[in-house]
């Protein structure tokens, strides 16, 4: 059996299944996580990796959350418990790596502005995780759920420790050569029957 550990980009996640009309929820995700492994490979955790978000109302003034901060002293972006997040934790395996969610600005200079955000620290822990795993020399093979180039030098790293690096291909989503050459196997993942019926 090949010890096997999935990470999964949950912006990549969330976009393709948005694409493609299905939920995005606790049991799909872990679902399509369990489906991401073969009869010959041992399971051993499920990283995911996603960032904070944060609620655009203010409910005790109901006044939006970049109003506050664009026009009062000290106020701070009220924080939304993700919901989805502490479903997750309760799965079987998941371990969540939450990056920093960073405002980014304003879209317009006026008061009509809405805020901008940029996600921080998720495709650094993914890397990190991957070298740490290679560093460890305990697993057989990573399967990543991404089409980021970025992770390129992990997969690379990885894969010269002796570790199977596996692409989860889901639907029909659009592997570049530069990811796919650099890859182990690629897996394809159906994505029909995750639908509502």
């Amino acid at each position: 059996m090949k010890k096997t550990i999935l990470l999964i980009d949950a912006g990549y996640l969330y976009s393709i299944l948005r694409k493609e009309g299905i939920l995005y929820d606790a049991n799909i995700i872990a679902k399509i996580a369990n489906d991401c492994c073969i009869c010959d490979e041992e399971l051993h955790k499920i990283l995911y990796y996603d960032c904070d978000s944060f609620d655009p109302i203010d409910k005790k003034t109901g006044k939006p959350f970049f109003y506050l901060l664009k026009h009062q002293n000290g106020a701070k972006l009220v924080k939304k418990e993700n919901k989805l997040i502490a479903k997750l934790q309760q799965k079987d395996l998941f371990a969540i790596r939450l990056g920093v969610l960073k405002f980014d600005g304003w879209t317009h200079k006026s008061k009509e502005g809405k805020p901008k955000f940029r996600q921080k620290g998720v495709d650094m822990r993914i890397g990190l995780d991957m070298a740490h795993l290679a560093h460890q020399g305990k697993i057989d093979r990573i399967i990543l759920i991404t089409a980021d180039t970025d992770f390129i030098p992990a997969m690379k790293y990885v894969r010269k420790a002796n570790i199977q690096v596996v692409i989860a291909k889901l639907g029909e989503c659009h592997l570049t050569s530069d990811l796919t050459m650099h890859t182990d196997f690629i897996r394809k993942i159906n994505l029909n029957k995750y639908r509502k019926k």
